[in-house]
């Protein structure tokens, strides 16, 4: 993979995890969620994220920032403890 489309796949990652809990908490009825928290494409790449990148970078900037955001509102939407702590 060439390093310039390594990073728009990087970048389009990091829109989808920064998207993907408050979109799946708009769009999800109350009394019957189409997935589970647990199955949600939210989780699955946060997980993936985490897995990827154990340790948080030292180095700080706006997607390293962006990436963390993201798995906050991931916890908060799920209340799975391992987010907030590794963020």
């Amino acid at each position: 993979m060439r390093p310039a489309s390594r990073e728009v796949w990087r970048r389009a990652c990091v829109l989808g995890l920064a998207l993907g809990a408050p979109l799946q908490a708009l769009l999800a009825q109350p009394e019957r969620a189409a997935v589970p928290a647990s199955n949600s494409w939210a989780v699955r790449m946060a997980d993936a994220t985490m897995a990827r990148n154990p340790k948080v970078s030292a180095r700080w900037d706006y997607t390293a920032g962006l990436v963390l955001l993201a798995l906050h509102r991931v916890g908060d939407a799920t209340r799975a403890p391992r987010f907030p702590a590794y963020v």
